[in-house]
């Protein structure tokens, strides 16, 4: 078997539409350790550390040429800024999460700890500036 290789993405992806349709986007990254191996054919590895700072399987954006071709690097942001942007209402208008390893629901994490992390930020979205939420149960 040949060592896992680091790709490089030297096409368009999505971020770059959005870029040049002036949509704003955020990918956030949850600190902690990865939900899954980097080489898919291991189905058991050893927790890697995971961070927005971190280019791997569950943050690939700066693998991509675009998002460094646009200066979109700083669209890669650690989770906490989700929260905070959600509680401002400044989120932009497309947003991915990646959850790390405890919130991902990839075996062997508890389902029910990722239904609730999944919750948790439906519930932040829908929080307003006056306090008032809606929840989701």
């Amino acid at each position: 078997m040949t060592p896992y290789q680091r790709p490089t993405y030297a096409w368009t992806d999505l971020t770059y539409l959005l870029y040049k349709n002036n949509v704003s986007w955020a990918y956030y990254v949850a600190n902690g350790t990865q939900p899954d191996c980097e080489d898919p054919e291991e189905v058991a590895c050893n927790p890697k550390p995971q961070n927005a700072k971190t280019p791997e399987i569950w943050n690939p954006l700066p693998y991509f040429d675009t998002v460094h071709a646009d200066n979109q690097l700083s669209n890669i942001q650690q989770l906490n800024k989700f929260y905070t942007a959600a509680k401002d209402g400044t989120l932009p208008s497309v947003a991915w999460i990646a959850p790390n390893n405890k919130n991902s629901e990839h075996p062997p994490s508890a389902i029910s700890d990722g239904q609730a992390y999944v919750t948790g930020l439906i519930n932040a979205i829908m929080q307003d500036r006056t306090g008032q939420a809606l929840r989701f149960f």
